[in-house]
């Protein structure tokens, strides 16, 4: 057979160029046209006959051929990390493998980059090479010196200069782009026009990667690579737009999902981004926050520097809602050097809010409140950003609540919502209002506090936050149960709950659960307590949140010794105290310390236990967790034969839960009284305890009904 070939130059070919007389079914050839970045390159080299099959290898996925030639296309991807290793093994058979995984991850397993890197580690030596590629020009490094075509470089060279100006351009500009991936509108905003024909044709090079459900992004070589090619003004201008995409949408989408919080910084003007629902704008947040955060670092290391802290900032509720922190310190800390750079004291005090919210949901309170008053003092220095120094003020109030700081807390709420209407909206007021109710609750002063969150309701209703409202709701719960209405405490947490679940609240969703679990315990339905507080307990450790974890974990030390564990309970209870102590959550504590001597009052360390339980419980002012502890120390004393101390103590707590109001612990406080008293005196405590627990609906009514039984005697 008589085959003659001209001499083909890099394909830039055409018909004529080319002679391949094969007379027809009398051999057999097989055609190989590589890198070619165009159809018209291909179709003029095709032999037209079955006998004769063609292989095109190409960076460009020549759509064409398979649509008009019956080509297959078959996508190869870059190696897989034990492939690049296998490739290296087998090229450096004297280094350890070991020693492969990172010279194939700095090549990012890409065929010809390794190839390169095996013929220049066999010249230099594997660890002074390794040294070179670690040392930031990768793209330098991954060349052959003598031969200028063996060169990564050269070969995106050549599908960049068959690109269009448009496709360049948008080329460069994604060398800005620090995070991992991108959408199309990271992309429209990146080069400030409509640029989605530019991106498709950077796919279709093979430039960009798409993974076919709106995701795109570029693999780390060829990202060095377009980062080599933009220049300073193009990527300074570039990166602005990015971050004013990146802002207008972060605000927007959070706007949606919690409606009552502050997102903007002073001054701030943010367009409105494209969601048309709240799901749109979870998914996005969730598809996104990870190139947030490294935009925000990107913004304080390159500029614009203002985005860096107002991306932290329009960030940071979606980030504490969902707990998900990671990078987040890491960003916070680049931010408030860019704020601090400037010189820019709003900036400085959102991201010391941002820290704070983090140190916070960390339970890392004594960090939190430096952060917050550090905010509060440039406020106050300047009269600096009068809306951040009020959430300041409101944040501060919930630590000093967790504390068990509760005079100082109200008195804080109080500063804050007199900052908030001041400055308005009101949506700001019902924030501070709903904190305010929740520690006039834990006090006990139950009418001013169900007077507060009705007016906080109102406010978070007209503002349309379902977050806000779940909060108010719990609460809320909280006041119908200890006055006795399980029914009307138990409907109010479920729509609460049905809140948290339906806005992702994972925070709110542990602390309803376990609320839902005490209202269950309250009318003796211990199997539901335990199942919602084992769900508390999952969220809250799912969620990395500590204290509502306490407070699942004292929950179902609780359940567990009303269902006859007390070995059970007291590990619960022990794991609770231990974690609130290491955080520094003193109504925890409390708690947990309650339950500790609550199992076995006879026991040797309940005596203690209820001892370090009741001084903090008073010095707190959080009164019904004061009762609880007396009424505990109560059994404790009669435990040790010490009557006259245990009627001391319960008479104390049935005061407290008298005067303020807490009809359900009272009932069983009177029970108790009765049975430490006895005669006459005694009698009429347990028909008093069988009265309330019976109108009430409360299980102990059977236990009143046979403590009267035997007071009768024979």
């Amino acid at each position: 057979m008589a085959t003659t070939f001209k001499l083909l130059g890099p394909l830039e070919v055409w018909h004529d160029d080319v002679l391949v007389p094969v007379p027809a079914g009398r051999a057999r050839l097989l055609l190989a046209i590589l890198l070619p970045h165009a159809n018209g390159q291909v179709r003029p080299l095709l032999p037209g006959t079955a006998s004769c099959p063609v292989v095109v290898t190409s960076r460009n996925e020549l759509r064409g051929l398979s649509v008009l030639d019956g080509a297959r296309a078959l996508r190869l991807d870059v190696l897989a990390p034990a492939e690049s290793a296998a490739l290296l093994r087998a090229a450096l058979p004297g280094d350890d493998p070991a020693d492969l995984a990172e010279p194939a991850e700095l090549c990012g397993h890409l065929p010809l980059a390794l190839r390169i890197a095996v013929a220049n580690a066999a010249a230099r030596g594997l660890d002074a090479y390794l040294a070179e590629l670690r040392g930031g020009d990768r793209m330098s490094s991954l060349a052959v010196e003598d031969d200028p075509q063996a060169a990564v470089r050269t070969a995106f060279d050549l599908s960049y200069r068959a690109l269009d100006d448009d496709a360049r351009r948008v080329f460069r500009l994604l060398g800005v782009v620090p995070g991992a991936d991108f959408d199309r509108d990271a992309v429209a905003g990146l080069t400030g026009d409509g640029t989605g024909r530019a991106l498709d044709r950077l796919v279709a090079a093979n430039l960009v990667q798409h993974d076919g459900r709106g995701r795109f992004g570029l693999h780390d070589l060829v990202r060095e690579y377009a980062r080599e090619l933009v220049d300073d003004r193009e990527a300074a201008e570039g990166r602005a737009r990015l971050c004013a995409g990146y802002l207008s949408r972060v605000v927007s989408a959070s706007a949606l999902l919690y409606p009552h919080a502050q997102l903007r910084t002073a001054g701030l003007d943010v367009e409105p981004g494209p969601f048309a629902d709240r799901d749109e704008a979870t998914r996005w947040l969730e598809a996104e926050r990870h190139n947030v955060v490294a935009t925000i670092v990107a913004a304080a290391a390159h500029g614009p520097r203002r985005y860096a802290w107002d991306l932290l900032f329009g960030m940071r509720v979606f980030t504490w809602a969902r707990r998900l922190f990671d990078g987040w310190a890491e960003a916070g800390a680049a931010a408030l050097a860019a704020a601090r750079a400037e010189e820019d004291p709003v900036g400085e005090m959102a991201v010391e809010l941002c820290l704070a919210l983090h140190a916070y949901s960390l339970s890392r309170s004594r960090e939190a409140v430096g952060h917050y008053e550090r905010v509060i003092a440039i406020g106050d220095g300047g009269g600096f950003w009068p809306k951040g120094r009020a959430i300041a003020l409101g944040a501060l109030g919930s630590v000093y609540t967790e504390q068990g700081q509760l005079v100082l807390a109200a008195r804080t709420f109080r500063r804050a919502h007199a900052a908030d209407r001041a400055i308005g909206p009101r949506r700001g007021e019902a924030v501070s209002l709903t904190n305010l109710g929740v520690v006039l609750f834990d006090r006990g002063e139950l009418v001013e506090a169900r007077k507060v969150l009705d007016e906080a309701h109102e406010l978070l209703v007209e503002a349309g936050s379902p977050v806000g409202r779940a909060m108010v709701l719990n609460v809320l719960g909280g006041i119908e149960l200890a006055e006795g209405n399980a029914q009307a405490a138990r409907e109010l947490r479920e729509r609460a709950l049905e809140l948290h679940v339906a806005t992702g609240a994972r925070r709110g969703q542990a602390a309803t659960l376990d609320n839902l679990a005490v209202v269950a315990c309250y009318v003796g339905d211990y199997r539901a307590a335990a199942e919602y507080a084992r769900e508390a307990l999952a969220v809250a450790e799912e969620a990395d949140d500590n204290w509502n974890r306490i407070d699942a974990l004292t929950t179902l030390g609780y359940v567990e010794h009303r269902l006859g564990d007390p070995e059970a309970a007291l590990r619960r209870y022990r794991v609770a105290l231990a974690a609130a102590v290491d955080s520094g959550y003193r109504l925890g504590e409390v708690h947990a310390l309650t339950g500790v001597a609550s199992v076995d009052p006879a026991d040797e360390g309940a005596a203690s236990a209820i001892g370090r339980a009741v001084e903090p419980a008073s010095t707190t002012v959080a009164r019904i967790v004061a009762a609880r502890a007396l009424a505990v120390s109560a059994l404790v004393h009669r435990a040790r034969g010490d009557l006259p101390a245990a009627r001391e103590a319960a008479r104390s707590a049935l005061a407290i839960q008298r005067r303020h109001g807490y009809r359900s612990d009272a009932a069983r406080t009177w029970l108790l009284v009765g049975q430490l008293v006895g005669g006459p005196e005694g009698r009429a405590a347990l028909e008093r305890g069988l009265r309330l627990t019976e109108e009430m609906g409360m299980p102990e009514a059977a236990d009143a009904r046979a403590l009267l039984a035997a007071s009768d005697g024979p």
